[in-house]
């Protein structure tokens, strides 16, 4: 204890937001952030390392329903990040990745829309990291229902994919698809992937079986008064 700055003690006896003599956070923290202005308020838990949180950290709202896990790497987020509503039904899935504060560039494979408008032949490019943590991998966002709506795949920040759902709600069904590819070089779309309409919904059995017995049968003729 003598080489913490400050700490605070649970009704368990734990120690916890402790900040040692550097002035830096360490250990096991509980951050709690009220609400403000419209925005819900929501508790967060998990490590501080160096002053940096590290590794997995825990959201809840103010009632104690957890609404999100998050995880860290050199105090940015690292990996998969998943949020919630308050029933527990998943909303949003992120991907991101942590730079260290040397590595300002990367080189990534990316398909050459210019050689082949199809995205089978590939290029080396070199891109710049701006920022701490970039979107890298899948983005995918769902409804109240479950059904995943929107995802978005990223290389470095820089987006490679988007992909549109739409539903009908009275079958549950797909209705159409849109899916668009990047460069990620200019950020603009360079393919459309196709707009696919889901199939139609399943007709009732009961008209199925009277379009089978219609069909069956050879249509009757009948007298107009008609001459010739």
């Amino acid at each position: 204890m003598a080489q913490n700055r400050s700490y605070q003690l649970t009704t368990k006896g734990d120690t916890i937001n402790k900040i040692d003599r550097n002035n830096l956070k360490q250990g096991k923290w509980i951050n709690r952030v009220e609400e403000n202005m419209g925005e819900p308020g929501f508790q967060e838990e998990g490590f501080y390392k160096n002053d940096e949180k590290a590794g997995k950290w825990n959201i809840y709202g103010l009632m104690g329903d957890p609404i999100g896990q998050e995880f860290y790497e050199y105090g940015q987020k690292s990996g998969k990040q998943q949020y919630f509503d308050l029933k527990g039904n998943l909303l949003r899935e992120e991907s991101w990745m942590a730079i260290t504060p040397d590595n300002m560039y990367d080189t990534v494979s990316v398909p050459d829309w210019k050689k082949d408008p199809t995205g089978n032949i590939n290029k080396r490019v070199i891109v710049k990291l701006e920022g701490n943590a970039l979107r890298d991998g899948s983005w995918k966002y769902f409804d109240e229902a479950g059904k995943l709506v929107r995802s978005e795949k990223y290389i470095r920040d820089r987006m490679e994919e988007s992909t549109t759902i739409t539903y009908d709600y009275v079958t549950g069904k797909i209705q159409a698809k849109e899916q668009l590819k990047y460069d990620i070089e200019t950020g603009k779309p360079v393919a459309k992937a196709g707009f696919d309409k889901g199939k139609e919904s399943a007709k009732p059995k009961q008209v199925e079986e009277f379009e089978k017995l219609k069909k069956g049968k050879k249509s009757k003729k009948y007298k107009d008064g008609s001459t010739g």
